[in-house]
């Protein structure tokens, strides 16, 4: 017997985003490895490293949204 899917809601979203931050973090270090001197391409990559890592960094109790 097939099961209902699963409600779409905010931490599909929340999924969503941080699944595209890590594809743009894997090309973005591609085109570091393609450029490694150029310094615009690594200060994008660590524009997204930092972003992905943000994202990913659980907040403490007292700052969550309610």
């Amino acid at each position: 017997m097939p099961t209902e899917p699963a409600e779409h809601g905010a931490a599909d979203i929340t999924d969503t985003a941080t699944d595209a931050l890590q594809q743009q973090l894997v090309e973005s270090l591609m085109a570091v490895i393609g450029a490694p001197d150029d310094h615009d391409v690594a200060r994008a990559a660590d524009s997204v490293l930092h972003t992905l890592q943000t994202r990913l960094t659980p907040q403490p109790v007292g700052e969550r949204a309610a």
